[in-house]
């Protein structure tokens, strides 16, 4: 499906947005053999910018449209990850 800009994150940055649909077989598996179920059709959503262009999730959804809406949370809190390890934030060492 085609890409939708939504300004995403705290930095407010532009991220094109899209979505596109996985195929699923009647017991569940996609192509790679990874289990998903059955159920309403699922959606790879996932982000392209310059300095993030790896940001990605699964949905489930009627459409890309509404697979990009559902995915768009997962998205944000991935980039503010990704934002907190660019400021030198460090996950605490627990013996």
């Amino acid at each position: 499906m085609g890409p939708s800009k939504r300004k995403v994150g705290s930095r407010r940055k532009t991220i094109k947005l899209r979505a596109e649909r996985v195929r699923v077989d009647r017991q569940g598996y996609d192509r790679s053999g990874k289990y998903w179920g059955v159920g309403a059709p699922l959606y790879l959503v996932y982000g392209a910018s310059p300095d993030h262009s790896n940001l990605s999730t699964h949905v489930r959804a009627p459409s890309a449209k509404e697979a990009k809406v559902r995915g768009l949370p997962e998205i944000e809190r991935e980039l503010a990850r990704d934002n907190e390890r660019e400021a030198g934030y460090r996950v605490p060492y627990i013996r």
